[in-house]
């Protein structure tokens, strides 16, 4: 793990350094755009019966935690949509539309949010302003502390990225932590095969039997679901994960052929996309806990995050890097 840390910085330089650092991000082109895609593995290359299947997933674990680091060098747009049961059975459904900033002290790093839309709808140029100052004070107050307060666990970083789920008002529980590197380390992996997915080559697998008793209350949930896995051929990353309580597939001990006779519905799902080359990110993460509180300790709603507009930007800040300007700064 890098390690970097805050100087104090003035509010004066951290509002400019929004300001550039946002100007970047409106006109850096996507990396993804630029690239050439990867030669895919092909089914030649590649002999399922002598596949060390917990070693790829090994690899591909340690390939998700390297990937979490070189998030940093990113800004996106994150848009959550949530939807949540109402009175008779109605459902109600609230979409908001983030910018991104990452910020790094500590060697620990996460990505400060700033309000940009409300259900389709911009918000105003005043108010997406005022958002961003705050979003400026969130960073000072970062680097003044110098520990940036980013995960459930200090390791977070040690794995693909998780999402973070809480509970409704009125709801009993904590939430839960969704994330790839969970499956990857609880799960157990066959039935391997190869499957085109996204126009590359993929190894897709049947997870089961997963251990949530090792886990916290927050991923215990894992115990109770089955699932696949398409990891990429030749870069050694998941791509999508889709998982389902057993219950609603089969009987965990004569699971049906789940590449064939997938569920239409979706209940957890995790899928990843290629911003340039080498460098995978989230698309998009969901759990769809509507009516399944008990399995999902407390949550009972629909939550997904999208992510798009990945932007690369070096954030490591450094006062001898920051030169305030002579002239007097744009207002927030």
């Amino acid at each position: 793990m890098c390690h970097s840390k805050f100087t104090n910085i003035p509010m004066l330089k951290v509002r400019f350094v929004l300001i550039v650092f946002w100007s970047a991000f409106l006109f850096v082109p996507v990396w993804a755009q630029q690239e050439r895609p990867a030669v895919p593995l092909s089914a030649q290359q590649l002999d399922l019966k002598s596949l060390n299947i917990p070693e790829l997933i090994r690899t591909s674990d340690q390939k998700g935690a390297a990937l979490h680091q070189r998030l940093l060098e990113f800004t996106y747009i994150q848009k959550r949509i949530e939807r949540e049961a109402g009175p008779k059975d109605k459902v109600y459904e609230r979409i908001r539309e983030f910018e991104a900033y990452p910020i790094k002290t500590e060697g620990r790093h996460r990505h400060v949010l700033s309000l940009i839309k409300k259900d389709g709808v911009a918000l105003s140029e005043k108010q997406i302003e005022m958002n961003r100052q705050l979003a400026a004070a969130e960073i000072e107050q970062a680097s003044k502390e110098e520990i940036a307060l980013t995960s459930p666990r200090a390791s977070a970083a040690d794995q693909y990225i998780t999402a973070g789920i809480g509970i409704g008002p009125g709801q009993n529980g904590e939430g839960v932590w969704l994330g790839v590197s969970q499956f990857l380390r609880q799960c157990q992996f066959d039935d391997p095969r190869l499957v085109q997915f996204a126009e590359r080559e993929t190894i897709g697998l049947r997870l089961h039997s997963c251990n949530g008793d090792q886990l916290g209350t927050r991923e215990r949930y894992l115990s109770k679901l089955i699932g696949l896995v398409w990891i990429d051929a030749a870069d050694k990353v998941v791509v999508r994960l889709e998982a389902w309580p057993i219950m609603s597939v089969s009987d965990a001990k004569h699971p049906m052929d789940l590449f064939t006779e997938r569920p239409t519905n979706e209940v957890i799902v995790y899928e990843q996309q290629r911003i340039q080359s080498g460098i995978w990110a989230p698309r998009r993460i969901r759990l769809n806990g509507l009516g399944k509180a008990a399995m999902f300790n407390g949550v009972d709603k629909d939550m997904v995050f999208e992510f798009s507009e990945y932007r690369h930007f070096s954030t490591e800040i450094k006062e001898t890097e920051i030169v305030e300007p002579k002239k007097k700064p744009i207002p927030f």
